[in-house]
This record gives C-alpha cells, structure tokens and sequence, in this order.
C-alpha cells in the first residue's frame, strides 16, 4: 500500500512538473508587456494585434473609404472585415474590434466572427478627434477638438466599461498619450504627469521629477515609463527618458541627432527605434549610442515605410511598400514587415 502511494505521488509531482513547463513556455511565447504594446498601438498606428490575431486600416483609393482586414498571419494579407469612412485607430480584444467613427458620432465594437456592429459610446458627429485605449476591461476615450494651427482647443477624458455603460468623466483639455499599470492611468497635463486610479476613482499629480511640458508618452513596460522629449527647430533632435511611477524618479537612457525630421518613436526594453524623413520618404532606425542606426528588410533599405511603427508580439511591424526603381514610385502593401525584437 505504502508503495503504491509513493507511486502515485510521484506520478502527480511529474504531470504538474510537466504542466508548470508548459506554462513558462506559454508565458515566454506570449507577448511581453503585451496589453501596454497594445495601447502604444490603439494610439499612434493603424495596426493592432491579439494573440496571433492582427487587424489593419487600409486607405482604398478606388471607393476613398478604408477597409478593415483581419489576418491571422501578419506578414501576409488578410480578409476584409468591414469598411469605414473614417480613419481611424484600432483595438481588438477576443472576438470584438474596436475602432472609432467621427462622421457617425461614435466608438464601435465589431464582433469578427458575425461581423455585427455595436455602438459603444455616442458623440456630436464630425466635431471630435478620437485617441482611445483598452485598460483591461475598461476603455478609456478623448474627445479633442483642435484649432487651425493644430494647437488643442478643448478635450473631454472619459472611461467606460466594454460594453459602453456608465461614462465618467476623468479630466478635460488632455493632449497626451496613455498608459495603464496595476489600475492606474498615466498621461500628462500642461507640465505635470497625472495618474488617475481606476478603483478609487480619483485623480492627482504623480512627480517623477521630469517637467511635462514637451514630452511625450512613447510606452510603458510594467511600471516603467518611457518619455521623449524632441527638440531643435527642424524636430531632429530627440532625448530618450524612463520614469519609475512607483519610486518616482526617471533617468536619461538615451539621445539621437538625425538629418531629417523624426516622426515615429517607439522603446522596447531600453532601446529606442524612430522613423525620420522628409515627404519624399521615411527610413526606419534603431537608436544606438546617439546614431541612427538604419535598418535593412531583405538587403535593402526602408526607405520608404511611413510613419506606422507598430508591435505585433514581440515583434516590430512597419508599412510595407513596393518600390519602382525607373520611377521612384511606391505602391502600399496590405501586410506588414516584421522586426523581430531581440
């Protein structure tokens, strides 16, 4: 009898031995930092990813509206999901798309499988700019109106659940990017960074020692911050910051000085990428030891891959175009290039 139980008790030590591997191997397949990429995404591209699944705004010339494509392979072209007048950022949570429609007044969930549509959250038609992420099971949305010279007119900060219920209202006249950690929401307000708490409800000012007043929210990993400040007059300078919100101090990680523009700013643990460029194209780097280091995609340059940085897993995606060498002339591609992070 003994025996027979030391067996079985060695039995169940190996299936949960083998079933804790499984997990770790599950865990380092997933994306790291994976909902905050998510949120990067919803705001500054027109791409965004769950799980394996990827969703893409494309602009179609032909019929000048946008097709939503849904893939489940990111470098390769997908299926058309639904179309839209309007261009706009995109989340995709399990089986629902979320994606904003100025020209109807509203923020829509889209169920991918019956391709059904829901109005989540309503507002004046054509009279707002959208910039929304998913937190969780809370979407957070800004309302912004801007003047003619692009400067911030007015804003309304809401949060919601996913199912558009019960808006509160957070803050008014935010221009910022947003992150989440532990239930809290971090953007920035004129020169202070501000933190409201998802669970109190409540809303204040959190010093990490930085002033705000140009920077820019470019991500977050866990409870680290990155923070960008670019500068010079033809916006080619750029210092790279990160902020621990918890123990409240920040450190300078790096700078870079380019020939042309700097667009896109994306961090991924520490290293920081940018798109830079005039209008007759963008190139892609890797920020290394104040140098651009510009990046190859099958021996040859990313000459032209717009502004669209984005993560898919623990991968960079960009813009894909084809480029005519007689004409100089590049026509886009549905999918995406794919960087894989190190």
């Amino acid at each position: 009898m003994k025996k027979l139980i030391s067996v079985v008790l060695s039995l169940m030590i190996l299936v949960l031995s083998l079933s804790a591997g499984t997990s770790a191997m599950a865990a380092q397949s997933a994306a790291k930092y994976g909902f905050q990429k998510k949120q990067y995404n919803s705001q500054s591209s027109t791409f965004n990813f769950d799980g394996k699944k990827s969703v893409k705004l494309v602009y179609d010339e032909a019929k000048n509206n946008y097709i939503v494509y849904l893939s489940n392979k990111v470098t390769k072209k997908g299926k058309v999901l639904f179309r839209t007048k309007d261009y706009t950022a995109l989340a995709i949570n399990g089986n629902y798309v979320y994606y904003a429609e100025p020209s109807k007044g509203a923020i829509m969930r889209r169920n991918i499988k019956t391709k059904k549509a829901k109005k989540l959250v309503s507002f004046k038609k054509k009279k707002y700019n959208v910039q929304f992420l998913l937190c969780g099971e809370r979407l957070v949305y800004n309302l912004k109106q801007y003047k003619n010279g692009g400067e911030l007119k007015k804003s309304f900060l809401y949060v919601t659940n996913l199912k558009g219920k019960k808006p509160k209202l957070i803050a008014k006249n935010v221009d910022s990017n947003m992150f989440s950690y532990n239930f809290m929401l971090y953007f920035t307000k004129g020169k202070n960074l501000m933190r409201y708490s998802f669970k109190e409800g409540t809303l204040g000012k959190r010093n990490v020692g930085l002033d705000m007043t140009n920077a820019k929210l470019i991500g977050m990993e866990n409870k680290t911050l990155y923070i960008a400040y670019i500068k010079g007059t033809a916006f080619n300078e750029c210092n790279f910051y990160k902020a621990d919100v918890e123990k409240q101090r920040y450190w300078k990680f790096e700078s870079v000085k380019t020939d042309d523009p700097i667009h896109g700013l994306m961090v991924f643990e520490s290293k920081a990428y940018i798109t830079t460029g005039t209008g007759a194209g963008t190139a892609f780097a890797a920020v290394t030891g104040e140098r651009a280091d510009f990046q190859t995609y099958e021996n040859r340059d990313f000459t032209v891959c717009g502004d669209n940085l984005a993560f898919y897993r623990n991968s960079i995606v960009l813009d894909n175009y084809d480029v005519n060498s007689k004409t100089n002339d590049y026509t886009f591609k549905q999918y995406m290039v794919k960087v894989n992070l190190k």
